[in-house]
């Protein structure tokens, strides 16, 4: 039986602005993201990773080539595909429930309904307690869980992660990752996260994809067993360590670098 992927692009490209003064931002990504993956899309800041996720989001319109969700075309935004920010766009005037049922809300769903629908999802992220608390008094890193739960609370088929850990501290940050990789192996969804920190893509992909500098494009794809072992009980700090972790760092450290060095020669040329 052929399994359709959930999102495909095909020889994506993206530019921004017409003629000569035209940026381009893609040029010609082929990337399959198949159903209940975790594809981590790693580069520089200008390599183009947030344009293809609005891209797969529904956002922005290919200049050339094509975008499928299970293999349609994408022309706008849809719930089938819910997008986490890394500023997390809480309405700040709801508490923690009413923020994470807002997508059922805007459905129509009652409110009994709607408590009954987010309290599983409240109790996987931590903040079952904090459910009628004014989310503006919750940390950042609370705040952001609330962001994964109402993302989820949609029900959508994928999830789209725009560098959602990337404004927290460091232990706030690795403490989150847990929390987002156990959400996707509950779920079974599939993700897409956008990043620049290799040690987060390594940790949460199952599948990662290395882009250029700007205009992006892939250099390099990569396997990882890493999430999935966390996924099945490992300790995370355990395969953190281990030198198969720091062998795949390393070597995407060099493929970044190499490309960097690259992109300043044709600048100064």
């Amino acid at each position: 039986m052929t399994i359709v992927p959930e999102l495909e692009a095909r020889q994506l490209s993206v530019d921004y602005g017409a003629g000569q003064g035209a940026l381009a931002a893609l040029d010609a990504i082929d990337l399959v993201v198949s159903p209940g993956t975790f594809v981590a899309i790693l580069g520089p800041s200008g390599s183009g990773k947030t344009t293809l996720l609005n891209v797969f989001a529904g956002l922005i319109s290919p200049s050339r080539g094509r975008a499928l969700f299970r293999g349609q075309p994408i022309f706008a935004p849809s719930a089938d595909r819910s997008m986490v920010f890394q500023r997390h766009a809480l309405l700040p005037w709801l508490n923690v429930a009413d923020n994470v049922a807002f997508p059922l809300k805007l459905r129509g769903v009652d409110g009994r309904g709607r408590r009954n629908a987010i309290m599983p999802l409240l109790i996987q992220v931590g903040l079952a307690e904090f459910a009628d608390k004014p989310v503006w008094t919750l940390s950042g890193g609370m705040q952001q869980r609330v962001g994964l739960a109402r993302a989820l609370a949609a029900d959508p088929a994928v999830l789209l992660l725009d560098e959602p850990l990337g404004a927290l501290d460091a232990i706030t940050r690795e403490d989150l990752q847990r929390v987002l990789l156990d959400l996707w192996a509950l779920s079974a969804k599939t993700a897409v996260l956008i990043t620049h920190d290799i040690e987060e893509a390594v940790f949460l992909a199952t599948h990662l994809v290395v882009l250029s500098p700007r205009p992006g494009r892939i250099v390099a794809r990569f396997e990882l067993p890493f999430s999935r072992r966390v996924a099945a009980g490992e300790e995370p700090r355990a395969v953190r360590a281990e030198a198969d972790f720091a062998a795949i760092k390393a070597e995407l450290r060099g493929i970044l670098d190499k490309h960097a060095a690259g992109a300043r020669t044709l600048v100064r040329a």
